[in-house]
Formats: structure tokens, sequence, C-alpha cells
């Protein structure tokens, strides 16, 4: 038998192997190890849940000034602390999504008080988010305010500013 008729046989026998190997991983579950039967994190993975497909309470700029000038619920912003201390809400708590479960301003929060999420405004998807990582801490009572600081601005309402002072 010639070489190059050996190397071509021993090429398609590889290749062959390959396929039948690749359709046989398909095919065969792994329930003890799961890293087999999802795709790494790096190659995109199940696509996570997308916050704003949750349904939330949705408060009008109206609704949410009289609930939270009633006492009935607090701001709960989710921007950056940089963009927390440039202007927030009255009142509003500094919640930003990254470390939250650490966030010393949930401590002694009543798991049902109603928290008014809100971002930058209506194209901002932060505050949905937000209000899914609270839900996920054991938050029950949220809304969601679309408008966030640019509407309350737009209507002429003051903006506090200036970093968060410590946890009363």
């Amino acid at each position: 038998m010639r070489e190059g008729t050996r190397i071509a046989l021993q090429l398609g026998a590889l290749l062959l192997l390959s396929a039948v190997g690749a359709a046989v991983h398909k095919q065969v579950q792994f329930p003890d190890m799961p890293w087999l039967r999802q795709p790494p994190p790096w190659a995109g993975g199940p696509a996570p849940v997308d916050p704003r497909s949750i349904p939330r309470r949705a408060v009008t700029l109206s609704e949410a000034r009289a609930l939270v000038q009633a006492g009935e619920a607090v701001f709960a912003d989710s921007r950056a602390p940089a963009d927390y201390a440039r202007g927030h809400l009255p009142g509003a708590l500094p919640l930003f999504v990254l470390g939250l479960e650490d966030n010393p301003w949930l401590e002694g929060l009543a798991r049902d008080q109603l928290l008014i999420c809100y971002c930058k405004g209506p194209e901002c998807t932060i505050a949905y988010s937000l209000a899914a990582r609270l839900e996920a801490l054991g938050f029950r009572n949220l809304a969601l305010f679309h408008g966030g600081v640019e509407a309350w601005s737009a209507a002429g309402f003051e903006l506090d500013a200036g970093a968060p002072q410590e946890k009363p």
C-alpha cells in the first residue's frame, strides 16, 4: 500500500471517529457532571433571565412622589455611587446593584417596606436588576419608577446631592 493511501485512510478513520464521538456526546446525559451538559461561561452559556421580563408594579411620577411624601415608600437608587452623589431623589437609599448583599442600608429595613426602584431615566434598565436582586434577598413590596432622575428633574423637583451619609 502506498504511503499516501495509508495516510488518507488513517485521516478518514480519525474523522469518522471524531464524528461518532461528537454524536454520542450530544446524546448522552452526564447527571453527575453538569459542566459537561452546559457550555462554559466564556462560550456564552445559558441566557440569563432578563430582569425586565419579570412583572413589576410601575408607579408614575405623581404616585411615587405622593407615596414617599406620605411615608409609605422609600426611593431606592440603583445607580453607581458617583451618580448618586451628583444628585438623587429625596431620601433615596443608595442601593447600587454591585455588592448589594453587603449594603449596610439594607440592615434593619423591613422586608415589606415599599421600595421604589429607579435609575437615570426611562432608557436605563438598572432599576429592573435592582428590583430582581432585592426580591431575591426577600423584599416583596417593590415598584419601579421608570422616569427616574430625568423625569424628576424635568418636572422641576429638587434633587438631593452628596454622597450618602453614614447609615443612621
